[in-house]
């Protein structure tokens, strides 16, 4: 379980986060060519293109988005294809989890069970505790397991902000 860095040059500083929802993926793009130091921008990325998908350092898909983006019919088989295309891909999977894809290996995460009441900000929180934890130095496999507890607990509340726990929250629910 090593220390992982979360992104390559001068966005090492504060990890981004880029959702796959239009308008913002060709201002991810733009992001992460020049965080690469690619230079130039192209035109605005009108779909998720595979020099994107390379520029990432983790990539989180839904699995509906994991299988369109790999062209893949299933969850592993695409998180598998990915992670030959990104160093980590983290496949979230709603109640199950989420796959944890590394150089063609795929590792599944179990998340804890709750009552769920609505599903809003699952996303968004699993996405932003990752960040918080890899931001502070902790391995991938940890901040996974923290980033479940999260949207676990975010899905117990009606709301989206709302339903986003605290840390102390995460922590006290098993972390």
């Amino acid at each position: 379980n090593k220390k992982f860095s979360p992104l390559r040059g001068a966005a090492r500083r504060a990890p981004p986060i880029f959702r796959w929802r239009a308008p913002f993926l060709a201002f991810a793009y733009k992001y992460l060519r020049c965080a690469a130091g690619a230079g130039d921008f192209p035109a605005p990325a009108a779909n998720v293109t595979d020099e994107l998908i390379r520029a990432c350092d983790v990539l989180i898909p839904n699995e509906t988005e994991a299988m369109l983006l790999a062209e893949e019919s299933g969850v592993a088989a695409a998180a598998e294809k990915l992670s030959l295309r990104c160093p980590h891909v983290i496949v979230t999977a709603g109640e199950h989890g989420c796959l944890l894809a590394e150089s063609g290996r795929v590792t599944p995460f179990s998340c804890p069970k709750v009552q769920t009441v609505d599903t809003t900000a699952a996303g968004d929180t699993f996405c932003g505790a990752l960040a918080v934890r890899l931001a502070r130095g902790d391995a991938l496999t940890g901040a996974i397991g923290f980033a479940l507890r999260a949207a676990s607990l975010a899905v117990t509340r009606r709301g989206a902000q709302c339903s986003i726990p605290t840390e102390e929250e995460v922590l006290a629910f098993g972390g």
